[in-house]
């Protein structure tokens, strides 16, 4: 071997050179833990069973085309709706009831991706049925369903997880990179930093009187809210930390530095920031919904800790053998894993039954950490008890009567015939399938639109009081976007509810507040308010404004009431009135006359609200009935 001479030196082989901006981690930046999707999915399953259950006491009021919005009065550009293929109560009920179907298969991640499209699309079509009654939080809702159908949500803790498993799927792994997965969380960035930049007004920024006033909206004010009014230094300062949070808070998602730690702060930070919105403010479901949003972004930092604390000698101690010949019992066995939470558990399959199973006739047992033998039923019970999940209910089978009931249903379906457990599986599908060439196309053009539409909402014509704007408007939300895309290209945010804006008590909250009277003359001249159930009228100011809404939808319908955009809805809500008080009543106590008041407070320069003058919105004639609004 030769070596090199006194004056030749040895080549040194070049560093590579490192790719630029390599230091950032950026797959830390926009990962998404399979764990806190799955958790998302059954948040999401649980926010779309409340929010129809919400929904059904007014199919006929705020669905039918004989309650308050027929679809003659809908606008012409609208997202995509099935719902509006008819006006009957039956209709809507039976897309509701479909909704709800589908709403339990993506909670238990059944057909996760199937089952969320048509989530997704009859969520925006029922929207689309009455806009009049939309909150925050639904825009909030239909986005996340939106994104989330380029996310594995059912990769873990799923039926079809499980049904993977049980055909020899590879289990999924912890963490996705995508596309899909930066779209949802910038997603979620363009919410917060738009609502801070819509919040320009001086009240945010120098006075700090926002929060007091948006406290001082009643009929959104909860008992705990007023208590707060009181408390004028703490108001001013949650005015300028709600700005910072919106502005800063996202930015903690993408820091070079500690990026679990940080990343879990901003979640907390903003899950708290929600929580206290929903205990001051009655806003339907947007508490709800934004802290579901976020809690998907819980890191894989956040579950290795929680599972290091979660160990315990039990759950390291425990295995569980199975007969991996017996398919009803490889099916069943798939479930539990996935189900119970119990990652530290040892599942060991044998291809013949194992003696000790043979001798007790189970095709299964568990074996605790001292080497006691546990058998269906007691090993059901046992694995319930253990699981950082499930045990409240291994808790309470230790009841008697609860435990003969489920041992009895145990042992019955134990008794089925082997065919009907020992199906062949269907071959496995990939839990987590990586975005193709068409799906990345249309995550980046919808990225991309959505960030245009926000951009362009801080730029708006305000809707004057008699309705006109001074350009062509597309009038959304109280006010007239310019016209920075061509109308189709409009068409298609709407089309799809991709349309936001977050513009939430911003530039500034209302600086009016007060309460409706609704006063009905019936044909003997008796006056009753219509919105007490008949009740003699009282222009007394409600203990609890908040209160005196029967839900958050008819408390936003009446909110938009005033709005230019709905104010053709003051004569159909009339009109309304008038056929459901005639149908339940007799002749001689037939409406004559119906008259929309509002009781109006408007804030004075000392900080306070003037005394309650009376504002006559609407009056309607009931006889001859008419079908929409008096003329």
């Amino acid at each position: 071997m030769l070596s090199p001479s006194p004056v030749e030196k040895p080549v040194q082989s070049e560093a590579p050179a490192r790719p630029l901006l390599s230091w950032l981690p950026l797959a830390d930046f926009f990962h998404l833990d399979t764990r806190s999707l799955a958790l998302f999915r059954v948040f999401l399953g649980l926010l779309l069973l409340c929010d129809y259950t919400d929904r059904l006491p007014d199919l006929h009021a705020h669905y039918s085309d004989e309650g308050i919005v027929p679809r003659t009065s809908l606008p012409v550009s609208v997202p995509l709706s099935v719902h509006v293929l008819s006006g009957s109560v039956w209709w809507q009920g039976a897309l509701m009831a479909a909704g709800i179907v589908f709403a339990v298969f993506l909670l238990v991640g059944w057909r996760t991706r199937f089952a969320l499209f048509l989530s997704w699309f009859l969520l925006i079509s029922l929207h689309a049925r009455n806009p009049a009654i939309l909150a925050g939080g639904d825009g909030v809702l239909r986005l996340a369903l939106f994104w989330s159908l380029f996310l594995p949500l059912g990769a873990r803790f799923s039926v079809d997880a499980a049904r993977s498993a049980a055909a020899g799927g590879e289990a999924a792994p912890d963490r996705v990179v995508s596309l899909g997965s930066a779209a949802f969380i910038l997603q979620i960035c363009l919410i917060y930093w738009f609502a801070s930049a819509w919040k320009w007004d001086p009240v945010w920024r120098t006075e700090g009187t926002a929060v007091f006033l948006a406290l001082n909206v009643d009929h959104l004010t909860t008992r705990l809210g007023r208590w707060l009014l009181g408390f004028p230094d703490l108001l001013r300062f949650l005015t300028f930390a709600t700005v910072v949070l919106e502005t800063v808070g996202p930015v903690c998602l993408f820091l070079p530095f500690a990026t679990g730690p940080l990343r879990v702060f901003a979640i907390v930070s903003f899950v708290l920031f929600h929580a206290g919105l929903g205990l001051c403010m009655a806003l339907s479901n947007f508490a709800w919904v934004c802290m579901a949003v976020w809690l998907v972004l819980l890191p894989t930092w956040f579950w290795d800790r929680l599972g290091a604390w979660l160990r315990t000698p039990e759950r390291l101690g425990l295995t569980v053998r199975y007969d991996a010949t017996d398919a009803g019992c490889v099916r069943g066995i798939a479930y539990l894993r996935t189900f119970l939470c119990l990652p530290e558990a040892r599942w060991i399959p044998s291809q013949e039954a194992p003696p000790f199973l043979a001798r007790k006739g189970a095709a299964w047992a568990v074996v605790d950490r001292e080497g006691k033998t546990h058998y269906p039923f007691e090993a059901i019970a046992y694995l319930l008890r253990l699981s950082p999940l499930w045990w409240p209910l291994g808790a309470l089978m230790r009841w008697a009567p609860l435990n003969r009931a489920a041992a009895g249903l145990y042992q019955r379906l134990a008794a089925r015939p082997a065919s009907a457990l020992a199906a062949t599986p269907a071959p496995p599908e990939p839990l987590v399938t990586p975005l193709g060439l068409i799906e990345n196309t249309i995550v980046l053009f919808c990225l991309a639109y959505v960030t245009a539409w926000n951009v362009r909402t801080l730029d708006y014509v305000p809707i004057q009081s008699d309705g006109t704007v001074g350009e062509p408007p597309l009038r959304r939300y109280g006010h007239a976007l310019k016209p920075y895309f061509p109308a189709q290209v409009n068409n298609f945010g709407i089309a799809l509810a991709l349309d936001q804006s977050w513009d939430l008590f911003a530039p500034a909250p209302g600086r009016s507040k007060g309460w409706y009277v609704v006063v009905g003359t019936l044909k003997d001249g008796r006056t009753i308010d219509l919105r007490r159930d008949g009740a003699p009228v009282s222009w007394d100011r409600p203990e609890l404004i908040s209160a005196t809404y029967p839900n958050g939808r008819w408390r936003k319908f009446m909110q938009n009431l005033p709005n230019p955009y709905y104010a053709p809805l003051q004569g159909y809500y009339a009109a309304y009135l008038c056929r459901e008080w005639s149908a339940a009543h007799p002749a001689e106590e037939q409406l004559q006359v119906v008259e929309i008041y509002f009781m109006g407070e408007d804030f004075q320069p000392d900080g306070t609200f003037a005394p309650a003058r009376k504002i006559l919105m609407y009056r309607h004639l009931c006889f001859p009935e008419a079908q929409g609004p008096s003329k």
